[in-house]
């Protein structure tokens, strides 16, 4: 599956632009393995997760990707480069997924992105808090039993 930058949000194109001209001003091989993705792309990734792929580490259910709303890239670079492109993937608005799949970003936007400059949401401002019903993050990855 080759990185469909096509389906992408405007905001996810322009964070991918900007990170890849600051890889490539600092000499950060890399690869942008995958962008958007449609459900049916999605459904035969997850497929494969459940089989025990090694090559896929993690992947969403269908229908609960970033990848299928435009909102997220998988960036590949040799692991001696891994911190500094999770740097530069900040600076710009894209949010590392974390190890258990290290070529995943998100776009969130650069302020959001920064976890200095991380501020309470609207809602916990001025809602009391309420139990959050339906799949958790977790359940979001992982393997039926």
């Amino acid at each position: 599956m080759g990185a469909n930058l096509e389906g992408l949000t405007r905001e996810t194109r322009i964070a991918l632009a900007k990170l890849e001209e600051k890889l490539r001003q600092e000499k950060v091989p890399y690869d942008v393995t995958s962008g958007f993705r449609t459900k049916a792309e999605q459904e035969a990734l997850y497929r494969r997760f459940l089989a025990g792929d090694p090559n896929i580490p993690l992947a969403a259910k269908p229908g609960s990707s970033r990848h299928e709303k435009g909102l997220s890239v998988d960036v590949s670079v040799d692991r001696k480069h891994q911190t500094r492109l999770n740097a530069l993937a900040q600076e710009v608005g894209l949010k590392w997924h974390g190890p258990k799949d290290r070529f995943h970003f998100d776009f969130v936007g650069a302020e959001a992105a920064s976890p200095s400059r991380e501020k309470p949401s609207f809602n916990s401002l001025y809602e009391k808090p309420v139990r959050q019903e339906g799949p958790s993050f977790n359940s979001l990855y992982e393997k039926p039993v």
